[in-house]
């Protein structure tokens, strides 16, 4: 092991400035001096690992041996002593007489047992007829005797079937029988002719058939012609349902499908087209509110406008609110309408007693339009008059006999036409700031307000402008 462990000190370089860095090699590095050229290494010997040795190895766990207690001298040599094996008696021999003596006393006691049995068990008497018990009750009937199923009768067996011999055939019979082969072996010997002469003897002496005229069938006639025609009409329905399929497929290829997708900011309960533009789109929007819509209903109105797609096809789909509002040519400032997006929705709702428009407009930009909205507030109302036009005389009337119908007195003075005012003044509806045009009634002609920087709506009044509120869309 000694040995071992100084072969491999001596294999480790005793040089070993080589791995120590200092400046002044790092210092000759730099200057590209040159370094000094390290001894060569002795070739580094590898010796095989020696086995581990036995006695290295650590010993087996002892185990306490177990003490035994010997045997005494006396006890072992009567252990090992051989006992001798146990005598059995023999037997002794019997001789014939005392076997013969044996013999007689056992049967005499088969015997003796036997009377005995006979004596002590003696034969059972036959029993006498007992007397039928008497009935106590007899109102009470007797139960009824056991029932014994008669006896089947037996099937009476059929006589046996006889065969009878059949009567013999007498050989003049079988002589009076004429078959074809005797027949021909007869010809044969008494004409003297062969096989062919009596074929054609045959064939002479058959009848010969009479040609009858073929009648014309006139029910197999017109059922072949409903054969022919029906299938010429097969053929003719075939032909058009693939003409009719090969148009279908080709015109529906040709024909692009947009879907009717409408882009609305308010949840509608209806939708209308409307077309036109200028006066006559705003006199069709004018005139869809004064339709029929259910008290608290919106419906959205839009145009359609068309496109052509990348392939060159023209596709009509529904335009954008922002088409609508420019289709309507609004005298407004143009710092509004070219931040209006194209998310914006015109429609009309009911809300109190009428059905008015409305313009849900999403903006790209919420002071750019409130600047336009405060330049356009002069010319709002007269923009916007076939829109929202004044309170006739009659609706104020009806509306303040409504109000005082708990007086008994009516007013004597008809409430007249109402006007605009000429400013717009601030309002709080909902707890959104709101700006209002009234008359000279006191009754809103026109409103508008910003839900949130994106989204401004303009109403006829307040019942109309807190329903959108609950119908408009989260803004994206």
């Amino acid at each position: 092991m000694a040995t071992d462990d100084t072969q491999k000190e001596t294999a480790i370089p005793e040089n070993k400035s080589q791995f120590i860095r200092t400046m002044a090699k790092d210092m000759a590095t730099m200057g590209n001096t040159p370094q000094p050229v390290a001894p060569k290494q002795a070739p580094k010997i590898v010796l095989p690992e020696p086995e581990e040795s036995f006695w290295s190895k650590p010993m087996p766990k002892e185990v306490p041996q177990e003490t035994v207690d010997l045997p005494t001298l006396e006890e072992a040599a009567a252990i090992t002593e051989e006992k001798p094996a146990p005598v059995q008696p023999v037997p002794p021999v019997q001789t014939d007489a005392e076997r013969e003596a044996i013999l007689a006393r056992l049967r005499k006691k088969v015997s003796e047992s036997s009377e005995m049995n006979v004596q002590q068990y003696p034969a059972e008497a036959p029993k006498a007829p007992q007397p039928e018990p008497k009935n106590e009750w007899p109102d009470i009937p007797a139960p009824t005797p056991a029932f014994t199923p008669l006896a089947e009768p037996a099937p009476e067996r059929m006589p046996p079937v006889v065969k009878e011999p059949l009567p013999e055939a007498s050989p003049k019979a079988a002589e009076n029988i004429h078959t074809f082969k005797s027949d021909f072996a007869d010809r044969i010997d008494s004409k003297q002719a062969n096989t062919f002469s009596v074929l054609a003897a045959q064939q002479d002496a058959a009848p010969t058939p009479t040609p009858q005229a073929l009648s014309p069938d006139k029910s197999a006639g017109k059922r072949m012609v409903a054969v022919i025609a029906s299938g010429i009409l097969l053929l003719v329905l075939a032909g058009a349902g693939v003409y009719g399929t090969y148009h279908l497929v080709m015109t529906a290829r040709n024909t692009p499908v947009a879907a009717l997708v409408i882009p609305s900011i308010v949840f509608a309960d209806e939708y209308k087209q409307l077309s036109g533009s200028g006066f006559e789109l705003m006199s069709a929007l004018a005139q869809t509110a004064e339709g029929t819509l259910v008290p608290g209903n919106v419906l959205v109105t839009y145009v359609k406008e068309s496109t052509v797609t990348t392939e060159g096809e023209e596709v009509t789909a529904p335009a954008p609110g922002s088409v609508f509002v420019r289709a309507l040519d609004l005298q407004a400032p143009d710092i509004l309408l070219r931040n209006i997006g194209k998310d914006s929705t015109v429609g009309v709702v009911h809300a109190g007693s009428e059905t008015r428009a409305f313009f849900a407009l999403r903006v790209d930009s919420y002071e750019r339009t409130y600047a336009g909205m405060l330049t356009w507030e002069p010319l709002l109302q007269s923009e916007l008059a076939l829109l929202y036009p004044l309170y006739s005389p009659e609706l104020v009337a009806s509306e303040l006999e409504t109000a005082t119908s708990t007086a008994s007195t009516t007013p004597t003075q008809v409430p007249q036409q109402g006007t605009a005012l000429t400013r717009f003044s601030d309002a709080v509806i909902s707890n959104y700031d709101v700006r209002v045009l009234k008359d000279t009634n006191g009754k809103t002609l026109v409103l508008y307000g910003y839900v949130n920087k994106q989204t401004l709506i303009i109403a006829r009044d307040e019942a109309a402008f807190g329903i959108l509120l609950e119908r408009l869309k989260p803004a994206s």
